[in-house]
């Protein structure tokens, strides 16, 4: 009876044994897994963190475009007043320039209405002065 213990008992051992290095064997292998996974998550850390600085450098060019875009656009407005203020001193001079013709024009129309008026008093005279030399002719061709 002792022997067959003693086999009973070796095989349990060696069953124990077995079960032992299978134990092992798949621990090794979720090691090995969870050290392929812990990598792989590493990885994609890197790439969101990569993607992030990305995100933060193109937020940053757009703000600088639109910086750059809202000085030119300011700059482009401040040379467009400067053009409008520019046009409207023309205009104001042109107009000043156009009111101080007619003034002219119209002081050149009262002198010439002057010259006139002078005229015709010296043609007045003259006639009167041709009637009276004509009066005096015919009393002395009377006499």
């Amino acid at each position: 009876g002792d022997s067959e213990k003693d086999a009973e008992i070796a095989s349990l051992n060696e069953q124990l044994a077995n079960l032992e290095n299978e134990k092992s064997s798949l621990l090794a292998g979720k090691d090995a897994e969870i050290e392929t996974i812990t990598g792989q998550v590493g990885e994609k850390e890197s790439e969101i963190n990569a993607l992030n600085d990305q995100i933060t450098a193109l937020e940053a060019e757009k703000s600088s475009l639109v910086s750059d875009n809202e000085s030119e656009l300011n700059e482009l407005k401040s040379q467009l007043s400067a053009v409008e203020d520019e046009k409207n001193e023309l205009i104001a001079s042109k107009d000043a320039e156009i009111e101080s013709l007619k003034e002219s024009i119209a002081s050149g129309d009262s002198e010439k209405d002057a010259e006139i008026a002078s005229l015709n008093e010296q043609l007045a005279n003259l006639e009167n002065e041709k009637s009276s030399l004509l009066a005096g002719k015919d009393a002395e061709i009377e006499t």
